[in-house]
């Protein structure tokens, strides 16, 4: 995260969301990571922005979900990390 910024996307067939981000604390290591280096940001919501589709694009929308190849599986060492470091509190005030 070199700007200490980042952009959450929320896509809807008739809406995108653009959830903007600067990072308040990071990077922090997960616990449980091992050798995998994996580590996490805390960060504040500075933006959200709402984009559909204008009256002239005729209703064009999204049809088709987005997605990634291949699917990782939950026994991968970094999932079970993940997973571990997503069910603790993170808040920092």
């Amino acid at each position: 995260m070199e700007r200490g910024t980042g952009t959450l996307l929320v896509v809807e067939p008739d809406l995108t969301v653009y959830v903007k981000t600067r990072a308040v604390d990071g990077p922090l290591r997960v616990e449980g990571g091992g050798e995998l280096d994996l580590g996490y940001f805390l960060l504040a919501v500075e933006e959200v922005l709402e984009d559909a589709a204008a009256e002239w694009e005729g209703g064009m929308r999204i049809t088709a979900a987005i997605r990634y190849q291949p699917a990782p599986t939950l026994a991968e060492p970094w999932a079970r990390a993940t997973l571990a470091a997503l069910a603790e509190p993170r808040a920092r005030a």
